[in-house]
């Protein structure tokens, strides 16, 4: 919907109906110069895949997500690929009971220092690669509670993730 507005700087979605809407892939990617999204009204109840959805935001300082729905997504690869500004970002709320696929979810955000995951729920998935490559400044990861029985591909999971000392 977004896609590709590259000069696009603000974005008021306060009265944005998103109630039927069911994919939100590549919504905002590449809108180069969005410094933040207040989404947080958001209704993302019936969203099946945010694939791409917020990729190649490369100013993005910040992004509100506390009260997505994500219960019923399958896909959030890509979802924050790209994305240079990003420093922090809490997904402790996320569902993703029902997610199948992660891969490059954050990669290539070299700016990412931390990266709240401790609820993510991982019995379905089945693609992890590229989840964090390139994440060069993120330090520690607690992934104590992913459930990878699922997974069939790990490939360049952590790849040039420079600045990881712990994993948990």
């Amino acid at each position: 919907m977004f896609s590709n507005l590259k000069k696009l700087e603000t974005l008021d979605l306060s009265k944005f109906n998103t109630h039927s809407v069911i994919n939100m892939s590549q919504m905002f990617s590449n809108c180069a110069y969005l410094t933040s999204l207040h989404i947080s009204n958001f209704d993302t109840s019936s969203v099946t895949s945010m694939w791409g959805m917020f990729e190649r935001c490369s100013t993005l300082r910040s992004i509100e997500t506390k009260n997505f729905d994500t219960s019923s997504v399958t896909d959030m690869s890509s979802m924050f690929r790209y994305c240079n500004g990003l420093f922090s970002i809490d997904l402790n709320n996320f569902n993703t009971g029902k997610v199948l696929d992660l891969s490059g979810m954050f990669a290539n955000s070299p700016g990412i220092k931390s990266i709240n995951l401790r609820n993510f729920d991982t019995r379905e998935v089945v693609q992890l690669d590229s989840m964090f490559a390139g994440c060069y400044a993120l330090e520690d990861l607690d992934i104590s509670k992913f459930n990878t029985s699922q997974v069939i591909s790990t490939t360049y999971m952590f790849f040039n993730c420079r600045s990881l000392f712990s994993i948990d």
